[in-house]
């Protein structure tokens, strides 16, 4: 019994150890288990915040992109802004520009429209004495023309000291009448020039009547028959273009209409009434406006007609050099 006894309680004391073993190895398993699982999540975790810190990198990264392209923009806006600043000021600078340039044409026309009559005279007197000095230049070496308007130039110089209309007053007596043939630069007219005509009454040949003409002069010596029969036609018109250049500071415009100024038919009326060629003077005025108007058409004509003579001239140049290459060939 007692043997029995205690085999039992030593298959007890089996059963409680072994128990109390396997309890130790269920634990120590869980252990194991739990730090193998503890350091799998913390190896993930670390993962994880790596990916983390990788996607707040590239987060971080494509931020800075997004900012500097934002900065790039903004500064691509700024140039595009300072740009159009730019072009603003520019145009604002185009307008200023255009702007004084209006102003100023506006105070030439003004400082045109404020000439006095007497001023207005003194130019005329300038213009006078550079067409004298031109037509001296062209007979400098002609021993009676070149004294004749040397005397001219001198005489006027004289006259204005005194009457400084001297130069208005002859201009206007022996241009003023034939104005419309110094426009059409008929210098023929003034070239075939008779100081008298005789005209007859009647049939009886002692019942004659001489009529005195009147003779165009560029000066108190000078013939302006004289100065044009020695010269070239394209000499002749730059001339009597001069004469006309002259006269048109005389005459103004208004809405397309020409007219003499007022203060010009006022002294023409009150010198020039008792004048033989009053009647012409008076026509003159009258048609101012058609023979002004029709200067430009001339010019037009003149200028096609000068092309048209030197094309001429080239083709004519072109055939005969064909011709001698023809002969030298044949």
């Amino acid at each position: 019994m007692a043997d029995l006894e205690t085999v039992n309680e030593n298959n007890k004391l089996d059963d409680i150890l072994e128990k109390t073993l396997n309890e130790c190895l269920g634990e120590d398993d869980n252990q194991i288990n739990s730090t193998i699982y503890d350091d799998d999540e913390d190896e993930d975790n670390e993962g994880d915040d790596e990916d983390n810190e990788g996607d707040d990198e590239d987060e971080g990264d494509d931020e800075d992109e997004d900012n500097e392209g934002d900065e790039d923009n903004e500064e691509d806006e700024d140039n595009e802004e300072d740009d159009e600043d730019n072009e603003e000021e520019c145009d604002k600078g185009n307008e200023g520009e255009n702007e004084v340039k209006e102003i100023k044409n506006e105070e030439d026309d003004e400082n045109v429209m404020e000439l006095t009559f007497e001023q207005l005279v003194e130019v005329i007197n300038d213009k006078y004495f550079d067409f004298l000095g031109n037509v001296k230049k062209i007979y400098i070496n002609h021993e009676t023309l070149g004294k004749s308007v040397s005397y001219d130039i001198e005489y006027f110089k004289e006259k204005i000291e005194n009457d400084p209309n001297a130069i208005l007053t002859f201009i206007t007596d022996n241009y003023l009448y034939c104005l419309e043939e110094i426009k059409d630069k008929n210098s023929d007219f003034f070239v075939y020039q008779k100081e008298k005509t005789i005209k007859k009454k009647g049939n009886s040949k002692n019942n004659i009547k001489i009529i005195k003409n009147k003779l165009t002069k560029v000066g108190n010596k000078t013939l302006l028959k004289s100065v044009l029969e020695n010269l070239k036609n394209d000499t002749n018109s730059e001339l009597l273009n001069e004469i006309m250049e002259i006269f048109k500071l005389l005459i103004y415009e208004d809405e397309n209409v020409y007219a003499f100024h007022e203060d010009y038919l006022e002294f023409v009326n009150s010198n020039f009434e008792s004048n033989k060629n009053y009647n012409k003077i008076c026509n003159t005025i009258e048609n101012i406006d058609l023979i002004i108007g029709n200067i430009e058409e001339n010019d037009i004509e003149e200028a096609e007609y000068k092309e048209k003579m030197q094309k001429m001239g080239k083709e004519t140049s072109k055939d005969k050099k064909k011709g001698k290459k023809s002969k030298n060939s044949g």
